[in-house]
């Protein structure tokens, strides 16, 4: 989590989006479950995660948490993609990033996704 503030300390966050070699989402076949092992380390990372961010003073924002979480998760091994989406709102444009594994949200309501729309080929270092 201090690793990723310091990264994210004074840069737009347009320097970080980097463009994935993703088909747009309509295109691709739905995701297969995580397995058991898969959804064990993802609980284990998801939570060390929280208890750094609570613990930790500064930024809690989504952009941190889900970089830190897809750094712990390339780490273990698996592959994690922060995914960034927008909705519209009374204040304008809301963003929200999270992490995908294979495919799959992990630790996020799916009611609250299902509101931002994911901007296909877009995703954060």
């Amino acid at each position: 989590v201090v690793a990723v503030r310091r990264m994210l300390a004074g840069r737009a966050v347009g320097d970080l989006v980097e463009t994935a070699a993703l088909p747009p989402r309509a295109d691709r076949p739905p995701a297969p479950p995580l397995a058991e092992a898969e959804r064990r380390v993802v609980g284990h990372w998801r939570s060390a995660v929280d208890r750094a961010l609570a613990l930790v003073p500064g930024d809690r924002r989504c952009l941190v948490r889900a970089t830190a979480l897809r750094r712990c998760l390339a780490a273990a091994g698996l592959d994690a993609t922060v995914r960034v989406g927008v909705r519209r709102s009374a204040a304008g444009l809301d963003a929200h990033a999270w992490v995908e594994v294979a495919g799959r949200p992990v630790g996020e309501d799916p009611a609250h996704l299902a509101g931002f729309a994911p901007l296909d080929g877009v995703t954060i270092r």
